[in-house]
Formats: C-alpha cells, sequence, structure tokens
C-alpha cells in the first residue's frame, strides 16, 4: 500500500462515529494514511470527503498480473491500429476512414 494508491468502494461504508466517511458502492477513494490494521484514512473522489474507512469495504483498483492468460478474455481483443504517433507535432491522431 502507497499513499494515493486508488480504491474501489465495493460495500457502502455508513459513518457512525466522528471522523469516519461515508461511501457509496462504486465510490473511488484515495489513501492517505494506513495506521490502524483493517482500517484507512482516505479521500472520497466522488463526494470529495476525507475521513477513515474500514478496508473490508473497498478493493484496490490497481492489479498485479503476472500472466497475461489471467486477464479476461477481452483484453487480448484491444488494437492500436487506429492510433499513429506523428512525431513532428507530438500528437496522436485518429484517422478518417473517408480518406485513402
Amino acid at each position: 500500500e502507497d499513499l494515493g494508491d486508488k480504491y474501489l468502494c465495493m460495500k457502502q461504508f455508513e459513518r457512525h462515529e466522528r471522523g469516519e466517511m461515508h461511501a457509496e458502492i462504486g465510490d473511488v477513494l484515495t489513501l492517505c494514511e494506513t495506521d490502524e490494521p483493517g482500517w484507512m484514512i482516505g479521500r472520497n473522489e466522488t463526494n470529495l470527503t476525507v475521513g477513515i474507512i474500514e478496508k473490508s469495504h473497498i478493493e484496490p483498483l490497481k492489479v498485479v498480473v503476472k500472466d497475461l492468460a489471467e486477464l479476461p478474455y477481452f483484453y487480448d481483443t484491444v488494437t492500436t491500429d487506429l492510433i499513429q504517433y506523428n512525431p513532428i507535432a507530438a500528437t496522436y491522431s485518429i484517422p478518417n476512414k473517408n480518406q485513402q
């Protein structure tokens, strides 16, 4: 765990005590501090509040994959054919299908 890591709220967390945050399912949280086991201080990027939340309600947004076979099937269908790098202008462009 590193400061600034992003987490996704998987289970609603109700604020019961002073200092706790309220988080809904789907809220994105940024780790600010983690001192007590099982808890973290975070910033809720959805409602812009800061507070304590129980870690059992969140999952990391960053996942380490050791083998590409672990990825869902749709990851192997991604293509970069439509993205062209122009080193002179240092911009990305998507070609117009109507142009030859």
